[in-house]
């Protein structure tokens, strides 16, 4: 793997590209799908539209250049993910727009993404628009977190690595389950590697061994015609995290399939790279992964679903919206870019707003009225976050997105002692509907220290609370507290302690699936959880009674 070209420091970055989900009739053709797309929109380049006289992105617009096009059969339907690139000085390659580089002048994927987001109120093909946000892992950063509370450490003795959930008894099983997990993935070749370094290795003989429950599903997207999307998305990662990730989306799996191993239960579980190397992803790669979801539940109705979803997409937070972030409290670039945007008159709730994803995510759980009324076999799962606490509150950060969605069921950390673990944010919004269950302390490994922590906190912590599982890279070095260093240590053992609101999640993942397995509604599971329920934490989250046994 090389060295990343861009390093996200902020608490949002984009790519100069341009979303547009489509729907159309079965087997459209791409050919179709850019004329409609380019008719329902037109109207996004006349008028008083800052777009009207741009001659370049009119030419691209009526000359199919710059498009990039992945169509998905669902049911009697087709859906697209139209990507167009927008910004002024496009490359074929690594195109990106960083918040804190932003000049008026350079403005023309905002732009654009308001004006189609008008164009398309009218239309019943267009779906939604959305600009490319990026999601990343983070060490208690708000750039959203395809990660952990705490880097990964090497485990040594026994490994405690199967949960049990002592509140949920036997119960029946009648349903075929199947677990979507979106995620990383690591290569194959890295697979055989540890095959061959591991060969007695527990839970990669259960993933990867003969007769498992599991499959991994590499992402076929293009970024450009000469790149792959996880060729361009592994050109980035974020600040203070300059560790491999690839094993984040087999961490997860190897946790779901230990819990659901131990009960009599038929299952598989099907890993959709979502996210890079090192944890990064996109709307566009996340967007694809949750049509995948949709297309499988609407092939195999009389089965049951679980996505997990260890990650969130963070935008830039409105002063006073409820939503996890405040301008107050974000990296001085982001809160100067949001002035900014103010400055210019861009309607900020209608360029932050994650309508589309939040449509998608009530298109697959098929929502009706009333409190997490989903379909009666689909229920989606995710991490609340990484970002801890307010540093002018102490006041725990609200869920990230996906798990503050009100079709997701989120989830928060705790510690071994069934407190909020300190990186966790709050699980869901209200925060009434999330759940909590144990995903580590921070000095389950290594936290990722600021300068000023650094100083007053020079001794690495002890492992005493930590997620145990299957992790194939090297190590990040124990030794070394520097959070933007890249020295790492081999890995001889295969197994990780590794903390994170990303490992509470795939703990309750389990505990859904096995009702659904019963053939119990996600509404129906989640009222029973909370039957079960031994409390509340402090911020009234249901407390989820989990052991990890050897």
């Amino acid at each position: 793997m090389g060295e990343p070209s861009i390093v996200l420091r902020n608490s949002f970055f984009m790519t100069g590209d341009v979303i547009i989900l489509h729907r159309a009739a079965a087997g459209a053709s791409v050919a179709d799908v850019l004329g409609e797309v380019r008719t329902e929109l037109a109207s996004a380049f006349e008028g008083e539209n800052p777009l009207n006289g741009n001659e370049e992105l009119i030419s691209r617009w009526n000359n199919n250049e710059y498009f990039q096009v992945t169509q998905t059969a669902v049911a009697e339907e087709t859906y697209s993910i139209v990507k167009f690139s927008a910004a002024d000085d496009h490359r074929s390659e690594n195109e990106y727009v960083p918040s804190d580089t932003f000049e008026p002048e350079n403005f023309t994927t905002i732009q654009t993404v308001l004006a189609f987001r008008q164009a398309a109120r009218e239309s019943e093909s267009v779906q939604g628009v959305l600009l490319n946000w990026l999601s990343g892992a983070s060490q208690g950063r708000p750039i959203g977190t395809g990660g952990s509370g705490a880097k990964p450490v090497a485990l040594t003795g026994t490994p405690f690595y199967k949960p049990a959930f002592p509140g949920i008894g036997s119960l029946s099983t009648s349903t075929f389950v199947k677990v979507f997990v979106l995620d990383t993935a690591p290569s194959v070749g890295r697979i055989h590697q540890a095959q061959t370094s591991f060969p007695n290795h527990p839970l990669l003989n259960n993933l990867f061994g003969t007769g498992n429950h599991f499959t991994i599903h590499y992402n076929p997207l293009q970024y450009s015609t000469t790149q792959s999307l996880m060729e361009f998305i592994n050109d980035w990662e974020v600040d203070h995290h300059f560790y491999d990730m690839s094993d984040h989306g087999t961490f997860i799996a190897g946790l779901i399939d230990s819990a659901l191993r131990t009960r009599d239960i038929q299952y598989q579980i099907d890993l959709l790279q979502v996210l890079g190397d090192k944890g990064v992803g996109s709307v566009e790669s996340i967007l694809w992964g949750l049509l995948q979801v949709l297309a499988e539940s609407l092939a195999n109705p009389t089965d049951a679903y679980v996505v997990n979803c260890s990650f969130t997409l963070t935008t830039p937070r409105l002063p006073g919206s409820g939503q996890a972030l405040h301008i107050s409290e974000t990296p001085a670039p982001d809160a100067a870019f949001i002035r900014q945007l103010e400055d210019l008159d861009i309607d900020l709730e209608d360029l932050l707003s994650l309508d589309m994803l939040e449509n998608i995510f009530e298109v697959i759980t098929r929502r009706r009225v009333g409190f997490k009324s989903l379909a009666t076999n689909i229920a989606v799962v995710a991490a609340a976050g990484n970002q801890g606490r307010s540093p002018t509150t102490n006041d725990r950060f609200d869920a990230g997105y996906p798990a503050a969605f009100n079709t997701v069921f989120g989830v928060s950390a705790l510690d071994d002692a069934d407190q909020p673990a300190s990186y966790s944010n709050r699980a869901d919004e209200p925060i009434s509907d999330g759940f909590a269950i144990i995903g580590g302390e921070s000095n389950g490994g290594i936290f990722s220290l600021s300068s000023a922590q650094l100083a007053t906190n020079p001794t690495p912590p002890s492992i005493n609370d930590a997620i145990a599982g299957l992790y194939l890279a090297p190590f990040p070095d124990p030794t070394d507290l520097d959070p933007d260093s890249t020295a790492t240590v081999a890995n001889t053992v295969g197994w990780a302690y590794w903390s994170g609101t990303s490992f509470a999640a795939p703990l309750v993942s389990a505990a859904v699936a096995i009702h659904l397995a019963a053939g119990q509604t996600p509404s129906l599971a989640a009222q029973l959880l909370q039957n079960g329920s031994p409390g509340l934490t402090i911020d009234n989250e249901w407390i989820i009674d989990a052991t990890l046994e050897p």
